[in-house]
């Protein structure tokens, strides 16, 4: 039985980037900001090793809000790909949402249908992989990534941090500190 794991990005897999100019959190614009844990890399050579599907879900809506070209955010994306593939990582496949409701470029505004927490991804991927909801997780910083989960009927796993909170409304099934606590509740 096939078992899968979807993963958010930013946050998640690779360090965002506080942008002092905008007073926020952002995905990092450049390649030379990518950085990833290496216990994040730990955990994903296991989830391998398990014969997990591995898929990376993210909002990038930076380049429809004029922050960034796409340009540099296909960089960032082949410098995580890249870091991966050094590593021995298979990530079955990347999915980017580079829309926004606010967007100003043309075609990336309105309606958005595949960005989280709309699970768009996750269905799409269900149907081609033939998978089983009960062998399917989603892991997140963000309440969209929970929300996503729970629009698309699968487990869902929150990793706390000091830049979002989580909603009390819909809590994910697990809460975590530390992305290595993943490999005690997923089996």
């Amino acid at each position: 039985m096939k078992k899968a794991i979807f993963f958010d990005r930013d946050g998640v897999l690779n360090k965002e980037i506080y942008r002092k100019n905008l007073k926020k959190w952002t995905a990092p614009h450049d390649e030379n900001e990518v950085k990833i844990n290496k216990d994040v890399l730990k955990v994903l050579k296991e989830l391998n090793k398990k014969n997990f599907l591995i898929f990376i879900i993210s909002n990038q809506p930076d380049y429809a809000l004029g922050m960034v070209s796409l340009k540099k955010l296909k960089c960032v994306h082949k410098k995580i790909n890249k870091i991966l593939k050094k590593n021995s990582i298979k990530v079955n496949s990347f999915f980017y949402s580079y829309k926004h409701p606010k967007s100003i470029k043309k075609r990336y505004g309105p309606p958005c249908n595949d960005r989280k927490p709309n699970p768009f991804f996750i269905n799409k991927i269900k149907k081609k992989y033939k998978l089983n909801l009960k062998n399917i997780w989603i892991i997140g910083d963000r309440q969209t990534d929970v929300e996503c989960g729970f629009r698309a009927g699968i487990k869902t796993i929150g990793l706390f941090n000091n830049q979002y909170k989580f909603d009390n409304k819909k809590k994910a099934d697990f809460f975590i500190g530390k992305i290595t606590k993943i490999l005690n509740i997923i089996k």
